[in-house]
């Protein structure tokens, strides 16, 4: 069954990253940027499914949605939004019609299972061999990528809108790229998958240079083909990481100098140094030797330079500790003290750790309790958890201990607004029908004192959200305290 899904965001972008990912999913995707031509589409492509943002420029969701249900051919097309929510819009937009929504940062992995759950399609099997591990740091125009396990396609996917979405944010529009590929199983390194992975040498808002493009490897199929296909063989193979680095840092743009009062006997120094004549003085990663002094004073040298924007305090190392250390350790040494995360909190898409979404796998259709008296607060929680959660709802003690006398719930949820002292009745309610191995226990409220804290825990848990909360916040709450009770 392929399902038919058209994409309505004003970001061409990430519209372009999330078509790419629901599409390798097995989906037939459309997109468009704004209202208009998503109404036209929803009569033309006849989708089964709408994903749409919350806002645009002129004509918003809300726009969107009464369009949408004002014309028969289109009024029975369900819509997910995309977006941040406060409980009030949740009520509001599902009144007109919305089916789900999906916060921000987007996660594709709960976007996908989502909409198999509503289409009643199985979700794909958990792999069970290692996952891609990626990491990715920057410093100006230089991005270092280590990835490791699998080459794994939605992730090569979303390994790209991250690399696009920050030259986009920084403003950087030549940048230099460094790939770490200690190991791979060989059976992922195929052609599509390698096309994927070097996707971000063709988007137009930014143009690499062949020669800028480094990759270090040691993997033999992955070797046989970068070196065969002509496609890779314009991009260099690494010798060693600080070789690499190097290659990418040098810009003689980026003139620097260094005192020779700096240079001290046994100073490693990561760049070549060069006089002002162009003579390469010391070599990198060779350590100052007497002679090398000597010609200095001798030449009545005062400064050196080098070509990058690196610190003279951050290229040199001493040589002893240079010596003991790994390329792995020096890769570490430099990037954690120079590079920053391109992956941040503030990233419009993020996912699920792979423990996170096993878990969530494995607690599918499991039933949960949400008790409060407060619609806002009940579709606030259900909107993130419905995915994987049959959810159930009451509004005081007396249904409590009604349903508790007929199901057992995998985890309940006890907005404090009740008052602290019915709260802690309903948590001890829960308590003396079920431990913590079998129902934990999240209380929902706005703030909290120590006092408070500590009869919510004499009464049965320890488990407390603070509101607001993000959709990650709840759903890494949901897995610490599940792990939690079922250990103690």
């Amino acid at each position: 069954m392929i399902i038919k899904v058209l994409i309505c965001h004003p970001d061409a972008i990430f519209i372009d990253f999330l078509s790419r990912y629901l599409t390798l999913s097995g989906f037939e995707v459309k997109t468009t940027l704004d209202v208009v031509d998503g109404i036209a589409q929803c009569v033309h492509f006849k989708p089964q499914l709408v994903i749409a943002n919350k806002t645009f420029k002129g004509v918003d969701a809300r726009g969107f949605l009464l369009k949408k249900n004002a014309t028969q051919a289109t009024e029975k097309i369900p819509i997910y939004l995309i977006g941040d929510f406060q409980s009030r819009e949740i009520v509001e937009f599902k009144k007109m019609g919305a089916r789900a929504f999906i916060s921000t940062p987007v996660n594709p992995v709960i976007v996908v299972e989502r909409i198999l759950n509503a289409f009643g399609v199985p979700l794909p099997p958990v792999k069970k061999t290692m996952p891609m591990l990626m990491d990715i740091c920057a410093r100006g125009n230089i991005i270092v990528v280590q990835i490791e396990g699998n080459l794994e396609p939605e992730k090569l996917v979303l390994f790209n809108y991250y690399l696009r979405d920050f030259c986009i944010r920084k403003a950087v529009k030549s940048p230099r790229m460094l790939l770490i590929l200690p190991s791979l199983y060989p059976e992922s390194i195929t052609e599509d998958n390698l096309k994927l992975l070097f996707q971000f040498t063709e988007y137009p808002e930014f143009k690499i240079e062949d020669h800028y493009v480094q990759i270090l490897t040691a993997v033999p199929r992955l070797l046989t083909f970068l070196k065969m296909d002509p496609d890779y063989t314009r991009y260099q193979i690494a010798p060693d990481f600080l070789t690499a680095l190097q290659t990418l840092q040098i810009d003689f743009d980026k003139r620097k100098t260094v005192p020779v009062g700096f240079i001290k006997p046994g100073s490693v120094f990561i760049f070549d140094l060069y006089d002002q004549r162009g003579r390469r003085v010391i070599p990198a990663h060779t350590p100052v030797s007497e002679e090398m002094l000597a010609y200095l004073a001798e030449h009545q040298l005062q400064t050196l330079s080098y070509f990058s924007d690196f610190n003279p305090d951050e290229i040199r190392r001493d040589a002893l500790e240079f010596d003991s250390l790994t390329d792995a350790e020096r890769a570490l040494d430099i990037l954690s003290s120079a590079y920053e995360p391109v992956v941040t909190e503030k990233t419009p898409v993020s996912v699920l750790d792979e423990k996170l979404t096993l878990f969530f796998r494995n607690a599918k259709g499991q039933t949960l309790l949400i008790v409060t008296s407060n619609e806002d607060t009940r579709e606030l929680i259900a909107h993130v958890l419905d995915v994987y959660f049959t959810i159930d709802a009451a509004a005081d003690a007396g249904t409590v201990l009604d349903l508790l006398g007929r199901k057992q719930y995998f985890l309940v949820f006890i907005d404090s607004k009740s008052g602290l002292e019915n709260s802690l009745e309903i948590l001890r309610a829960v308590r003396s029908a079920a431990t913590r191995r079998k129902t934990s226990v999240v209380i929902v409220t706005e703030q909290i004192n120590k006092v408070d804290a500590l009869r919510y825990k004499d009464a049965g848990t320890d488990n407390i959200v603070i509101t607001p909360f993000s959709a990650t916040t709840l759903l890494q709450k949901v897995y610490e305290a599940i792990d939690a009770d079922r250990r103690t």
